[in-house]
């Protein structure tokens, strides 16, 4: 694609920094044992008079001992879990460095950033989908207040490594509120399969057809068809920027040399800039632009930690799972 990739950006990714964490329990020597019940209990003092026990459930009246999930509990979500405890080790240990404290209001804001951003101006409907996303991805009321935690002390390590300029301002300003181009794009390894293309639209073959059949970038499920683009997004190559400001509605650009072969373009429509201006929504965007940038320093922050924590892995069924998980967080987006 000719999009280049960049690190998540999406403000929503940031703020469900995965979140699955095995729930820690101070045991002591047991004080009770009922060695007559089909269900063996250690009472523990475990802060909340809970009960631990050697089973957990129970299939058709036959226990299931917890030692016979464990293994498959360490495959598949324990190397989750331990990084969880990875990056919280490293956030505590920074954040007691700078001396700034995890408050319950930290954690109540990071909440509200995700309804904001759910549903802005709908509160219930925020909340609705909220509880539809917990669902969706595992978290109950320990996981999740464990994310908002987690969050809440990564954003107040690098929040003061954002440094939003005017020009930057400008740039977000002009992605979001400036004139975009929609185009179609055929892209080919080869100039002569380029040109071959071409020529074939000239002579009144669909543009769309023709991506569809022969482009080999991922726009050719729908034809070619780009989303609309600002000319200032340096996500896209300069080249293609270029071509498209050149471009009237329906024409095409000539062969474009790109990192993956060679690219054309057919521009479709121009939208036309906001009638916003830079002024009105400038505070709107400085908001924004900051929590972006918190997310990407956010992750990268608790891949820091994943990489260069010191992990000496003592059970074998969890060691492949921390490879898996190590390597997602580790390897370049």
């Amino acid at each position: 694609m000719i999009r280049k990739t960049t690190p998540c950006l999406l403000l929503l990714a940031a703020f469900f920094i995965p979140a699955c964490q095995s729930a820690s329990y101070k045991v002591d020597s047991p004080t009770a044992v009922d060695r007559t019940a089909s269900k063996q209990t250690i009472e523990t003092r475990s802060g909340t008079g809970r009960k631990l026990s050697a089973n957990i459930a129970y299939i058709n009246g036959l226990p299931v001992p917890s030692s016979s999930l464990m293994p498959t509990m360490y495959e598949i979500a324990g190397g989750e879990a331990l990084a969880n405890t990875v990056i919280d080790q490293g956030i505590k240990e920074e954040l007691a460095l700078m001396r700034i404290p995890i408050t319950d209001t930290m954690v109540q804001q990071e909440k509200q950033l995700i309804l904001d951003n759910l549903s802005p101006n709908d509160e219930n409907e925020a909340v609705r989908l909220l509880s539809q996303l917990r669902k969706q991805r595992g978290l109950g009321d320990h996981n999740f207040q464990a994310m908002l935690t987690r969050n809440a002390g990564l954003r107040a390590i690098v929040q003061d490594d954002v440094k939003l300029s005017e020009r930057l301002l400008q740039q977000e300003y002009a992605l979001r509120f400036g004139e975009k181009y929609q185009a179609r794009l055929i892209v080919t390894p080869d100039l002569k399969s380029l040109k071959l293309l071409r020529n074939r639209i000239i002579s009144g073959e669909s543009f769309s057809d023709l991506a569809g059949a022969n482009s080999t970038d991922i726009s050719s499920r729908q034809g070619g068809l780009l989303s609309p683009i600002s000319l200032a997004d340096t996500n896209y190559p300069s080249t293609i920027r270029t071509e498209l400001a050149k471009l009237k509605v329906g024409s095409l650009s000539q062969a474009i040399a790109i990192d993956n072969g060679y690219a054309l373009l057919k521009l479709e429509r121009i939208f036309p800039a906001s009638e916003l201006e830079y002024d009105q929504v400038k505070e709107q965007i400085r908001q924004s632009l900051r929590l972006r940038i918190e997310a990407t320093l956010m992750r990268q922050k608790a891949a820091e930690y994943v990489a260069k924590a010191k992990v000496t892995i003592l059970q074998p069924n969890l060691l492949e799972s921390w490879k898996r998980k190590k390597l997602e967080y580790t390897q370049p987006q």
